[in-house]
Order: C-alpha cells, then sequence, then structure tokens
C-alpha cells in the first residue's frame, strides 16, 4: 500500500453547519452514528460519558454544510447498518444509534463516500473529535496544531502497545512500526494508523498532512512526514515546527527505552 506525497494546496472557503460524528468506546464493543451542530456538546450528554466510557481521542467526524445534509447522511448510515445495531443495555438519550465494533470499517468506507451536499460530487475530510471546533469558521477547517496533537495522542498511545522507531535523513523524519502488518491490530489501532484522515488538516486556504507517505516494507508499516522545510511553510508553522521535532524526539527516547528494556 503506497500514497502518493501529499503537499499542501490552495483551498476554497467553504461554510459548515454540523457534522455526522462515529463515537468509540474504550471497550470498543460498539461504536455511535449522530449527527450534532456542537459535537463536543452532544457527546457530553449521553450516559456513557457521564460513565466515562468514551474514548473521544479515537472518535472522529465529518463537517457538512448544513443540518439538513448532515441529517440525511446520518439517516443514510443508520438504515445501511440496521443490521448491526447494538443492545447498549439502557434505554436513555441515544441507545438507538450504536452499532456493532465490526461494522465500523464500512460505516468509515461511507462516510467518506458521502458528497458534502446531495447530488454533488464535492467531498470532505473524516477529522478527529478531539480538538475539532464545534462551531468551526469554515467548512471542513481543522488547524494544523490540532491535528498535530490528535497525531501525538495516536503515535504515543501505539508506543505503549507496540515497537516503534523514529528515522530521519537530515529533516526528513520517518515512524516505522515493526512487524505492523502482522501485530497492527493492538488496541484497536489499525484503522486509525492505516486512515490518512488522522494526519490530514484544512484551512480555509490551504490543505496538507502530516504523513506524506504511506508504506509496508515487508511487514513493517512507514510513516514518513514532510520535510520540516515544509512545515515551516505552513500556518504557524514555525511554532508548529518546535511541537513536531520536540515530539519526535520524545518519541525516539521512549522507543529506544524500550529496545533496552
Amino acid at each position: 500500500m503506497q500514497v502518493n506525497p501529499i503537499s499542501a494546496r490552495p483551498r476554497a472557503s467553504k461554510p459548515h453547519r454540523a457534522s455526522v460524528y462515529l463515537l468509540q468506546r474504550f471497550d470498543r464493543r460498539c461504536f455511535k452514528i449522530g449527527w450534532a451542530t456542537d459535537p463536543m456538546k452532544r457527546v457530553a450528554q449521553l450516559p456513557e460519558f457521564d460513565r466515562h466510557e468514551l474514548d473521544l481521542g479515537a472518535s472522529s467526524l465529518l463537517w457538512l454544510p448544513s443540518e439538513s445534509r448532515a441529517q440525511q447522511v446520518e439517516h443514510s448510515l443508520h438504515k445501511s447498518l440496521w443490521p448491526y445495531q447494538a443492545d447498549v443495555g439502557h434505554r436513555g438519550d441515544g441507545h438507538t444509534e450504536w452499532f456493532e465494533s465490526v461494522a465500523h470499517s464500512l460505516a468509515v468506507r461511507l462516510l467518506r463516500q458521502m458528497p458534502a451536499t446531495a447530488g454533488a460530487n464535492q467531498r470532505s475530510w473524516l477529522v478527529p473529535l478531539v480538538g475539532a471546533n464545534s462551531e468551526p469558521d469554515e467548512f471542513g477547517a481543522t488547524a494544523p496544531i490540532d491535528v498535530w496533537w490528535a497525531v501525538e495522542d495516536l503515535w504515543t498511545r501505539l508506543a505503549g502497545c507496540l515497537a516503534m522507531r523514529v528515522d530521519n535523513d537530515g529533516d526528513v523524519f520517518c515512524v516505522v512500526l515493526p512487524r505492523f502488518r502482522r501485530a497492527g491490530d493492538a488496541l484497536g489501532l489499525r484503522m486509525a494508523v492505516l486512515d490518512l484522515d488522522s494526519y490530514r488538516w484544512a484551512t480555509p486556504d490551504v490543505v496538507g498532512s502530516f504523513v506524506s507517505l504511506l508504506d509496508y516494507v515487508g511487514d513493517d508499516l512507514v510513516l514518513q512526514m514532510p520535510t520540516i522545510r515544509q512545515i515551516e511553510r505552513w500556518p504557524d508553522g514555525a511554532d508548529l515546527v518546535w511541537q513536531v521535532k520536540g515530539f519526535l524526539l520524545r518519541l525516539r527516547r521512549i522507543c529506544r527505552g524500550q529496545q533496552s528494556a
């Protein structure tokens, strides 16, 4: 599996009003499909939130241009996945919107294929729920720093359950996951690692990604990042570079500690 390099490119400004979200639980028994104008506020209303059962860091959403379009997309996903509807053991808020975990990858594929508006070809991207602006200024806008925090969280959790390595050639860094093809199911993180939407950001003017090339070398998964000079040219790039380099150095120390343990 190889993905062509992604470079920042101009993006047209478009307003948005609502989102469809895929909400994960820590136990991965099931997931929720819902819509909301303010997803974090909506999530906080759920019984599962009060019981601390939700893995917000692994949850995602898709911004859409209107409430009616979000409702259409949510209804379409509910109808397509009704054979996988899960019993969550209560009749509280949102209890009919949970589905068996085996259907999560199908929900992601269906959501990616949904046009932003009915009958159009324009697409948006899934973005992390955590850090997503509840009232973003532009349709599909997610600042690089918000996406980077989600990437840090993902890679930190990976380091807690898998061997990793951070390589670099000058200012080109690669995160290498040895034997990930065979061992990548740990903690249910495979989908998030392989999903390019996990690394993409968008502003009203440009879009880009923290992974420019994703490929297997044998059983090892290699995530190549843009050069440091490229990241410097992104919005708030000067501050972002220090965040990226600092985390990669910390991650390298963690990986070396794993090897010496």
